[in-house]
């Protein structure tokens, strides 16, 4: 145990003021700003073990994972049987190697066969959009990160942490949010009571606590933090949808055609293609007999879907990563909201490029352009 005196309260813009050698950050003494460099670069040997092994993340993150796992560590070798512990298991690798086929396709050489070699061949790929949208892709076939009882695994694999690749990991820094963080306080806290007196049991500290207790608190916050990331996700879909329908009224009061977005096709099949929205981060599926074509050829060996439009007759090949422009609108009328995303004619989008052309700044609706198609990195609940 030991007692922790805060010294200054920083921002992570000020810590990395400090990083990068700036000496006037308010607050920040020389012995602060000694610390800060010297954890930075504890920090950076860490990373880089990990990057060997599978993962990279910044410095704050990476003190903090690191003690999540001493943690988990110290808990299993007190109380194998008991220890709550955070499992994520290895994406299914028939789905990786497809995934990987696709991408190779297109140039990029992306290793599937440990989470490292995943991590180094996404970064290694040079085009910032393109990189996003391989990572973006790849946590698809992701298995979601699941609070465990080391009692129960049968494996030691049951009990690794594939994303941050790690044996064993917990949660342990943030008990002011999350419950089973308090768990592993309490976890602990009785290690380290049997640590001062060897006389003493898990059990006998923890009220009894059986391993079948903690499979049932494990399931407990599993459900909780899976509902809390549900009603967080429908809040910010529901901001979304009141966002796209003030939209719309806007543009129709000003006789304004609706906004043509640009969107980056994720997936292509032999009868529909899955298109992500950038700037409004939305994604869903386009059926090619809803869109304004008069005839489509599907090329399962290139994964590439050849569309002939109409009325023009222009021909354009789709594969994955490629562009198309949709119409973002929503339906308030159902419950919950439906966002529905429309390919309009080409001639359409030809039309108001030009009409955007011819219209003052202020005058003219907005356009996404290619800077808008850089999407950030689609975080999963691995952590």
């Amino acid at each position: 145990k030991s007692i922790i005196k805060s010294r200054a309260k920083l921002a992570y813009e000020d810590a990395q003021r400090v990083i990068d050698g700036d000496e006037d950050v308010p607050d920040v003494t020389d012995d602060i700003a000694w610390s800060i460099r010297k954890l930075h670069a504890l920090s950076r040997v860490l990373r880089q073990g990990r990057f060997d092994a599978g993962a990279a993340n910044q410095m704050i993150e990476e003190l903090m994972l690191m003690a999540n796992r001493s943690v988990a560590e110290k808990l299993y070798s007190a109380m194998p049987h008991l220890a709550l512990l955070r499992n994520h298991p290895p994406p299914k690798m028939d789905m990786m190697m497809e995934l990987s086929e696709k991408v190779a396709k297109l140039g990029f050489d992306v290793q599937v066969h440990s989470s490292g070699a995943l991590q180094s061949s996404i970064d290694a790929i040079e085009d910032p959009i393109m990189r996003d949208l391989v990572r973006q892709i790849c946590v698809r076939p992701m298995m979601r990160a699941l609070y465990v009882c080391s009692g129960k695994a049968e494996t030691m694999a049951q009990l690794s942490h594939y994303a941050l690749a790690f044996d064993l990991y917990t949660h342990f820094t943030s008990p002011i949010r999350r419950y089973a963080d308090i768990i592993v306080h309490r976890m602990l806290e009785a290690t380290l009571e049997m640590e001062a007196d060897p006389s003493l049991k898990a059990a006998d500290l923890l009220a009894g606590l059986t391993s079948e207790q903690v499979v049932l608190l494990a399931k407990n916050c599993n459900e909780r933090k899976m509902s809390a990331k549900l009603a967080g996700d429908a809040s910010s879909f529901l901001y979304l949808c009141r966002y796209l329908d003030y939209l719309a009224r806007t543009e129709k009061a000003a006789d304004l055609p609706p906004k043509i977005c640009l969107a980056r096709i994720m997936i292509v099949g032999d009868r529909s293609i899955d298109v992500a929205v950038p700037e409004y981060g939305v994604e869903g599926k386009v059926y090619y007999d809803k869109m304004p074509i008069r005839s489509f050829e599907y090329d399962a060996a290139s994964g590439t879907t050849t569309v002939e439009w109409r009325p023009s007759g222009k021909r354009t090949v789709l594969s994955i990563f490629g562009t198309v422009s949709v119409r973002v609108s929503v339906n308030l009328n159902k419950c919950p909201p439906v966002v529905m995303l429309e390919v309009p004619p080409i001639e359409d989008v030809d039309a108001l490029a030009e009409q955007v052309a011819g219209l003052s700044l202020a005058e003219a609706p907005i356009m996404a352009s290619t800077d808008d198609l850089v999407c950030p990195a689609v975080m999963n609940d691995a952590e």
